[in-house]
């Protein structure tokens, strides 16, 4: 099980988290001077559609990496809404899986365990990589210090 992010400046092309590795690259300057960070997170299981969530990265690396992982593992049914357009993804625990569905995606059963570590592991890259990239943006900056309460409560769950 993958749980990926991508970055896109135009919804054409869309550039996986390992093009931004090179600290001195043209894609980190877009990202450095971009007004929101815009992409996918996408989940890729064997036996599984892939599930792409195309969308402004920020909230969705909050509500469902990090405050979405404390919630499915208490055990409760968690809807995510879309920011920047109408929909919504559903995250359903059933027995050791999550159901995910949404109406802008396609449909997946995951192991409970390795899709909650997978989500939290793709939300601490976003978070370690806007931070280095966006240090000067303190609109960025203030957006991430916020989401690390949910990121620490995240990460106590999954002890």
């Amino acid at each position: 099980m993958n749980v990926n992010f991508t970055i896109t400046f135009d919804y054409q092309k869309f550039y996986k988290e390992e093009e931004f590795s090179q600290t001195e690259s043209e894609l980190r300057g877009k990202i450095a001077s971009a007004k929101a960070i815009e992409g996918a997170v996408v989940l890729d299981a064997e036996n599984q559609p892939t599930i792409e969530i195309i969308d402004e990265l920020l909230p969705w690396i909050q509500n469902l990496c990090f405050r979405a992982v404390s919630q499915l593992m208490n055990g409760e049914e968690v809807r995510i809404h879309y920011f920047s357009r109408s929909g919504y993804l559903d995250l359903k625990p059933v027995g050791d899986n999550i159901e995910v569905s949404g109406n802008k995606t396609a449909s997946g059963v995951y192991p409970k365990s390795t899709l909650l570590a997978a989500l939290f592991a793709c939300g601490e890259r976003f978070d370690a990589l806007m931070r280095e990239i966006k240090s000067n943006d303190p609109n960025v900056i203030g957006n991430l210090n916020y989401m690390r309460q949910f990121a620490e409560m995240a990460r106590e769950v999954l002890r």
